[in-house]
C-alpha cells in the first residue's frame, strides 16, 4: 500500500458526483434462501457459506495484525465474487490503516452502492472522509448511519467530533449525551432523567446525570474528548473538569485528560505541554491539519514571511532559517526562497512526514525545539515559529536558547495567541481548549531579558474559531549583536 501524497489528497475534493445519491440509497432487503430451494441455490449456498467461512479467517487476521494475509483473503474472495460488500468494506479499512485513504474511499463506496443499508460501512467511510480534512461529507456520512440505526453508538461518537470540528459544540454534546444514553450499563432511571433534563433544556444537569456512567463503563477516548470540549467550550468547566477525571481514572497513561484537566481548573498548570501530549495531538491531527488551517483562514504564514521579509531587507536570501515547528511544512514554500539553506523540526512523526511530501527542506528532525536549540551554538540566521509557542506558557527557556542558536543579530519571529492581562496576571494562561495565550508586556520582558531586541509586537488576527476571530502576537526580535549601535 502507498502513503497519500500531496496530489493524490487533491482528488478527495473530486468525490464521484453520485456520492451523496450512494449514502442515500434505500437500503435493499436480503433475506434467508427458502428451504425448498433447487440444487443451483443449494450450490450457491454452499459457496456463500464457504465466502462467510473465509471472510471469518480475513477479519481474525485483520485484528491480528497479520494484514498481509487478510489482505490476500479479502482479495481471493472478491475474486470469487467481486459483489461481495463486506470483503470490499474489510479491504477498504485495511488499505486506510496501511496509509492508502483513496483506496479506502473507493472500497467502502463500492460497498454501499451494494449494501446501501451497511451501516458499519458508512460509518467507516466517515471516518475515512473525516481521516483526509473532508468534514462536511463526513458528518453526511454518520448522520445517514444513524438514520439506518437510531441506536448506532459510534455514529453518534463520531457525529460529535464531526460537530466539533465544524464548530457546532451544543450539536456536539447533544450526540456525546446521546451516545452514553444508549450504553448498555445505563440503568433506566438515569436515562429517563437525562432525556427529561435534556428535553427541557438543563444541558448541565443532563449532563451530571451522566458521570456516574461515564465511571462505570470505559467509553471511546474520542467520546470523552468531543464531550469534555463540548462542555469546556459552552463554559461548562465544572462538568469538563469531572470529566477529565474519570478519563484520567480509566486511562492513566493517556496524556491528554491531565492536560485539559489542567485547562479547566486552573490547578497544576504546567508549564508547557508535555512532549506526550503534542506529539498525541498532532500525530492525529497531521492527515487533516492543512484542510482544517485552510478552512479557519489561517493567516499566520503569510504574515510571517511578510515580517521576515521586511525585516532581512536587502539580507535576503539569508544563509541558514529553521522553521521551529514546521509541522506539516505549511510555512515551508513561502520560506524557501528567502533561505540559501532551509532546516525543519517537529516532535510529530506524522507532522513531519507530511512536510517531508513538501520537498523543500534540506533536512528535517525530530526533535523538542528547546532542547534541539540549547545545543545549536550560532547556527540559524532566522528562526521562525509559527503558532508554536501556543503550547508554551513559560517562554524563558526557549528564549535563552534561541539567543544561543541565533548568530549575532540574527532574527526570532513567530506568533503567539493574545491574552488580556486581567486575564492572565502572571503573563500568560492556560486556556480550555489547551493552548496557552500570553500578554504582550510578558512577551517583551522574557526576551529582552534573554539579550533580545524586540523589533515588532504586533496584535493580528491569526484564524477563525468557532465562527470568532482569534486575536494573537506576531513578534519579531534581534538577538543581541556586539556591532549594534545603541
Amino acid at each position: 500500500m502507498v502513503s497519500v501524497t500531496a496530489d493524490s489528497r487533491s482528488k478527495f475534493r473530486e468525490l464521484p458526483r453520485d456520492f451523496f445519491a450512494t449514502l442515500s440509497q434505500p437500503p435493499t432487503m436480503t433475506t434467508s434462501p427458502p428451504p425448498d430451494q433447487d440444487p443451483a441455490q443449494a450450490a450457491e449456498s454452499t459457496v456463500n457459506m464457504t465466502l462467510k467461512e473465509a471472510l471469518e479467517l480475513g477479519r481474525r487476521h485483520h485484528v491480528a495484525g497479520n494484514l498481509e494475509t487478510a489482505e490476500q483473503i479479502y482479495r481471493e474472495i472478491l475474486r470469487v465474487k467481486p459483489q461481495q460488500q463486506e470483503a470490499l468494506h474489510f479491504l477498504g479499512m485495511l488499505a486506510h490503516q496501511t496509509g492508502n485513504s483513496e483506496a479506502a474511499l473507493d472500497l467502502m463506496l463500492a460497498a454501499i452502492k451494494i449494501d446501501p443499508g451497511y451501516v458499519a460501512a458508512i460509518n467507516n467511510l466517515g471516518n475515512v472522509l473525516m481521516h483526509v480534512g473532508l468534514f462536511e461529507r463526513a458528518e453526511f456520512a454518520f448522520r445517514r448511519a444513524i438514520e439506518l440505526d437510531p441506536n448506532f453508538v459510534d455514529g453518534y461518537s463520531n457525529l460529535a467530533a464531526a460537530c466539533n470540528m465544524a464548530g457546532k459544540s451544543e450539536e456536539a454534546l447533544a450526540m456525546c449525551l446521546r451516545a452514553v444514553q444508549l450504553t448498555p450499563e445505563l440503568e433506566s432511571s438515569e436515562l429517563e432523567l437525562a432525556e427529561s433534563l435534556a428535553a427541557e433544556g438543563q444541558v448541565e444537569q443532563a449532563a451530571s446525570a451522566f458521570q456516574s456512567t461515564l465511571m462505570r463503563r470505559r467509553l471511546q477516548p474520542d467520546l470523552y474528548g468531543s464531550l469534555g470540549h463540548a462542555l469546556s467550550r459552552l463554559g461548562k468547566l465544572t462538568e469538563a473538569a469531572e470529566l477529565f477525571r474519570n478519563w484520567i481514572r480509566l486511562d492513566p497513561e493517556n496524556p491528554r485528560p491531565g492536560h485539559l484537566l489542567a485547562s479547566c481548573t486552573g490547578v497544576a498548570v504546567p508549564e508547557r505541554a508535555s512532549n506526550e501530549y503534542i506529539q498525541d495531538v498532532f500525530d492525529k491531527f497531521s492527515e487533516s491539519f492543512d484542510t482544517v488551517l485552510k478552512r479557519l483562514d489561517y493567516s499566520g504564514p503569510h504574515l510571517m514571511i511578510e515580517t521576515i521579509t521586511s525585516e532581512l531587507a536587502a539580507n535576503v536570501p539569508c544563509d541558514v532559517l529553521l522553521d521551529a515547528g514546521c509541522g506539516t511544512g505549511l510555512c515551508g514554500p513561502l520560506l524557501r526562497p528567502i533561505a540559501r539553506k532551509m532546516i525543519g523540526i517537529d516532535l510529530s512523526a506524522g507532522m513531519l512526514a507530511k512536510a517531508r511530501e513538501r520537498a523543500v527542506y534540506d533536512e528535517l528532525l525530530q526533535v523538542e525545539i528547546t532542547e534541539f536549540l540549547r545545543s545549536q551554538s550560532q547556527a540559524y540566521d532566522v528562526i521562525s515559529s509559527a503558532d508554536v509557542l501556543s503550547y508554551f506558557g513559560e517562554l524563558s527557556a526557549f528564549a535563552a536558547a534561541s539567543a544561543n542558536g541565533l548568530k549575532p543579530g540574527g532574527l526570532l519571529v513567530f506568533t503567539v495567541e493574545k491574552a488580556n492581562p486581567e486575564d492572565a496576571p502572571g503573563g500568560y494562561r492556560l486556556q480550555y481548549h489547551g493552548r496557552y495565550s500570553h500578554t504582550d508586556t510578558y512577551l517583551r520582558s522574557v526576551f529582552e531579558m534573554a539579550g533580545f531586541r524586540v523589533t515588532l509586537v504586533r496584535e493580528i488576527f491569526l484564524r477563525s474559531e468557532s465562527g470568532k476571530p482569534v486575536s494573537a502576537w506576531l513578534v519579531a526580535a534581534r538577538s543581541a549583536n556586539p556591532y549594534d549601535q545603541k
